[in-house]
C-alpha cells in the first residue's frame, strides 16, 4: 500500500506532468516528497522500512528523471522533510518519549517543524530564481541529518 500511495503515485504524476509539458515543449518545475527516513532513523523510535523503501524510490526516480529532462528545461527536485506537524504524525505527537527524542533530532525547531517550514522551501524551487537547481535531495529537517 505503502509503494503504491508513494511511489507509484509520485511516478505518475510525474509521467504525466512530463507527458503534456515535452509534448508542448514547455519548461517547468516539478517538487516531490521524500523524507529524512530514508537515511537511518533509530528503530526503537521509527519501525519505517516500507516508507522509507518508498520515499527512497521517490529520491532516486527524482534525480534521474531530473538527468533525463534537463536538456528539456525541466526541473525536478525533492524535498526530504523532518518530522513535521501534521495528521501523520500524531502518533508521535502523542508520545512524550518521541517528542523528546525528535526535540534532540532537529533542535532548530525544538521539536516538529511546521507545514510553512516545507512549503516555503517548495515555493522556492518552483519559482524561477531558483532555475540553476535540479536533481537535488534538499533536506528541510531542523538539523535532523546532521544529529547523531
Amino acid at each position: 500500500m505503502v509503494m503504491n500511495v508513494n511511489a507509484k503515485g509520485t511516478f505518475l504524476m510525474c509521467r504525466e506532468v512530463l507527458r503534456v509539458w515535452t509534448r508542448n515543449s514547455k519548461a517547468g518545475a516539478i517538487v516531490n516528497t521524500g523524507s529524512v527516513v530514508t537515511q537511518p532513523p533509530r528503530r526503537e523510535y521509527f519501525a519505517t522500512a516500507g516508507y522509507a523503501a518508498s520515499k527512497g524510490a521517490v529520491e532516486a526516480m527524482t534525480l534521474s528523471a531530473a538527468a533525463s529532462y534537463k536538456p528539456a528545461g525541466i526541473r525536478i527536485n525533492v524535498i526530504a522533510p523532518g518530522l513535521v506537524r501534521a495528521h501523520m504524525t500524531g502518533r508521535a505527537q502523542g508520545d512524550p518519549r518521541l517528542l523528546k527524542h525528535i526535540a534532540g533530532k532537529q533542535p532548530l525547531t525544538q521539536g516538529l517543524l511546521s507545514p510553512d517550514d516545507i512549503a516555503k522551501t517548495a515555493s522556492f524551487l518552483l519559482r524561477k530564481d531558483s532555475s540553476p537547481i535540479t536533481g537535488q535531495v534538499v533536506t528541510v529537517d531542523g538539523g535532523w541529518a546532521v544529529i547523531t
